[in-house]
């Protein structure tokens, strides 16, 4: 049926009835006799369908930035580069000083720029002690998402866009969702480290001192130069099978946990982030990404099991995070699950993994 026969408050479920003939124009007494009653029921109506949903008008990332795309080869398309090349700088810069200057200009000038506010979010967590900058950090999240607006993204993702024949509003919506990602993953990791510094479960040493995984890898963020410098030995090599709990040298699950605890350095006045806040930040994060998406939100997953006592779903986000890195350095998630196994109890599975993980490397390894 044509679209302009059918009645304009037509919608899905609605029916229109009447009798069929099949007799002839000129045969009036049989049209008369000869019907058949016919129902003809309306389902979802595609065309009407994506009249009726939700109309997200998306205003693009530059009409956000700026009024109108510079011209080529003029004065605002020069400035524009050279924000972009300040912004690419940004996060990379080791003087504190100077970058701080650099992201203080910039902002005055592009305070909604999305790029910009990520690299500077960016460089605040990998600082020396991205603790000290919480307060900023949770200040330029809500920043990233007042300009990136996730409830438009949402409308957009969650409507048919089978007629949106433009490619840059999907586009620009695909920067802004990475955005929000990235933005929610960062204080979300932020928050994770700063609680379980402070956490009186029994927290693991190398969670303890804060996990990062990078293109490289997977490493400790916090762990001693003497650590880093030391190299494995045959002494390292554990006994796989039945020990007596009283041997000299052998410790329980309860008093190797100490033993990591007493290991890390204290920071003074540390921030008093609450379990409750990184769960929250953690399940906003969840609305977007799956827990074991990528490898970033893996051990995010990880730290978040960790805090809630849930080592065995710790060791499995941790396993995931070693297989999606393969051919990195992942001995630090590796060691993590050897200390979460021995965290429950499986001193067999622990001395194994450290095994493995000995043999694993063996350009660190010196048995002399």
């Amino acid at each position: 049926m044509a679209d302009d026969k059918v009645p304009k408050q037509v919608v899905t479920g609605a029916y229109m009835s009447g009798h069929l003939t099949l007799a002839n124009a000129d045969q009036e007494s049989v049209k008369r006799t000869a019907l058949f009653p016919v129902t003809y029921v309306f389902p979802e109506w595609s065309k009407r369908q994506s009249k009726a949903l939700s109309k997200v008008e998306v205003v693009s990332k530059d009409s956000r930035s700026r009024s109108a795309t510079p011209q080529p080869n003029s004065e605002e398309a020069l400035n524009e580069t050279i924000r972009d090349v300040k912004i690419g700088y940004l996060s990379k810069l080791s003087d504190d000083g100077a970058a701080e200057k650099i992201w203080n200009e910039l902002y005055a000038d592009y305070p909604k720029h999305i790029p910009l506010l990520l690299a500077q979010l960016t460089r605040l967590a990998r600082s020396s002690d991205p603790l000290k900058h919480l307060d900023a950090v949770n200040r330029l999240v809500e920043e990233i998402l007042t300009v990136t607006d996730p409830n438009e993204v949402k409308m957009y993702l969650g409507t048919k866009q089978e007629n949106n024949d433009d490619p840059k509003v999907k586009q620009d919506m695909d920067q802004r969702k990475t955005a929000i990602i990235q933005a929610l993953t960062t204080r979300a990791e932020v928050l994770a480290d700063a609680h379980l510094k402070i956490s009186t479960q029994e927290v693991p040493t190398s969670f303890r001192r804060g996990i990062v995984i990078s293109e490289a890898g997977i490493s400790v963020s916090d762990l001693p130069k003497s650590d880093i410098d030391k190299k494995p030995s045959v002494g390292d090599f554990q006994i796989v099978g039945d020990s007596d709990p009283n041997a000299p040298g052998s410790h329980s699950a309860a008093q190797n946990a100490e033993a990591a605890d007493a290991e890390v350095p204290s920071t003074p006045n540390p921030p008093r982030v609450t379990l409750q806040e990184f769960d929250e930040a953690f399940l906003r994060l969840l609305e977007w990404v799956d827990a074991f998406e990528k490898p970033r939100v893996s051990l995010l997953t990880a730290k978040h099991a960790v805090a809630n006592a849930q080592y065995g779903r710790a060791m499995k986000a941790l396993q995931k995070c070693v297989e999606e890195k393969n051919g990195t350095n992942t001995k630090a998630a590796e060691i993590a699950m050897a200390e979460l196994a021995s965290q429950l109890g499986w001193e067999y599975i622990s001395a194994a993994i450290k095994n493995t993980t000995l043999l694993k490397y063996p350009l660190d390894y010196h048995p002399f």
